[in-house]
């Protein structure tokens, strides 16, 4: 994972830029603004135990066959309970952002749908990977906390994206071998850089935008 996280480090390398200083939207880029959005809910009979955020002994019992979404900047542990008696899928959009309760930490965007199902009367444990939209930020750790409340960003520049990977293979659950599948690290470095350029409120790249279209169709 530590080569993952190097590659998909939210920082930029030094360099002159004199262009104008786009418009940010708030908590985005180097905004330090609240972001803004709608509260997501969760579907009835879901309960969320405990609060958003990730730590070592949460990872080891997740493991690979329940980590959902890509990148490699924000992981939270999100610990379900289904208080019904049928199973229940829970419907993760594009756009679903967890904000970190640090400034110092990266708020962490979901840029593509992911679904977790809960079998009935347990509790399930997923480790869900997000990308960082805040480039001078760090990247989580464990302790880290997030607020327990997600928003569905409003944010206009996101919405190419999010039609663009609709119908592709682009998170780990998408494929067999999860995050040990190369086609996992292809689809995150091509997506962080979609999502880097957006956040600081600029276009996708030509090069970036070929190799999302060139991703496997689900």
């Amino acid at each position: 994972m530590a080569v993952v996280l190097v590659l998909l480090d939210c920082k930029p390398t030094s360099r002159e830029d004199n262009s104008p200083k786009p418009r940010l939207e708030p908590g985005f880029g180097k905004s330090k603004e609240r972001p803004v959005g709608t509260p997501f809910v969760w579907p009835k009979g879901i309960t969320l135990i405990g609060k958003p955020g990730t730590d070592y002994d949460c990872q080891e019992e997740a493991g690979r066959e329940r980590e959902y979404g890509n990148g490699g900047a924000v992981m939270l542990c999100l610990n379900f309970y289904n208080s019904t008696n049928q199973p229940i899928t829970i419907q993760l959009p594009p756009g679903l952002l967890f904000i970190s309760k640090s400034g110092n930490v990266q708020n962490g965007i979901l840029p593509s749908r992911v679904s977790i199902e809960v079998p009935a009367k347990e509790r399930y444990l997923a480790l869900l990977f997000l990308y960082c939209v805040n480039i001078d930020r760090e990247v989580s750790t464990p302790g880290d906390e997030f607020e327990e409340q997600p928003i569905v960003a409003r944010h206009p520049g996101m919405e190419e994206l999010y039609q663009l990977l609709a119908n592709k293979k682009a998170n780990f659950e998408d494929y067999p071998k999860r995050r040990a599948d190369p086609n996992t690290l292809n689809a995150a470095i091509c997506v962080t850089s979609a999502v880097h350029s957006i956040a600081e409120g600029k276009p996708i790249r030509e090069k970036t935008l070929q190799q999302i279209l060139d991703l496997p169709n689900k």
